[in-house]
Formats: C-alpha cells, structure tokens, sequence
C-alpha cells in the first residue's frame, strides 16, 4: 500500500507526527549558524588575547580541526548507540551549555 492509497487516519496521523519532530529538527540545522555567528564575534578577543593577528590562522585552523574531528565521531556514537538517542542528547546539552556559557564573566577576568 502506497502513501497515496493509505485512508485519510493513517495520512493524518502520519502528517501530525511530521510535524511534531519538524520544529527540532529545523532548530538544529540552524545551530551551526548560530555557532559560527558567536565564533565570528569572539574571534577578535580571542586574537588579541593571543598576542595579535600573526595567531589568527592557528585559531581558524584549530576551530576547523575540531569541527571536522567531531563529525565522524558523532557518526560512530550515532552507529553505536542510535542516531535518535544521540540526537536527543546532543539536544539537551544544548541549554545547559547556554546556561553555564551566560553568567560567565570577561574573558580579561
């Protein structure tokens, strides 16, 4: 049977479970924006902090490293324990991290 040929429950029930995952997952495609939008604005201090702009290359390049290094890991924890179970964990991380990451005070301090 068909999606086409399946009776107007089974469409509605599967539309509403669609759109009950949709709002998660469109939040965390937009998370890697979010992330670099935070990255762009530190990077100046971060620079400056390391004694000017001859380090900006070595930040870039170890900001880059560890994005590439995380992808095939997830891949294998997502292979070992289950893409959704990791999922969700890498979701709920999120707000605790926000929430450590706020109250902290300059980075000259």
């Amino acid at each position: 049977m068909t999606t086409t040929d399946a009776p107007p429950d089974d469409q509605r029930e599967a539309r509403r479970g669609m759109l009950a995952i949709l709002p998660g997952l469109i939040s965390r495609c937009c998370s890697p924006s979010f992330d670099n939008v935070v990255v762009g604005t530190a990077m100046p201090r971060i620079v400056g902090e390391l004694g000017g702009l001859a380090h900006l290359s070595w930040v870039v390049t170890a900001y880059v490293l560890a994005a590439t290094v995380s992808t095939p890991l997830y891949g294998k924890l997502g292979d070992l324990y289950g893409r959704k179970k990791l999922f969700v964990f890498a979701n709920r991380g999120v707000p605790g991290r926000l929430v450590l990451s706020g109250p902290r005070r300059a980075c000259s301090s």
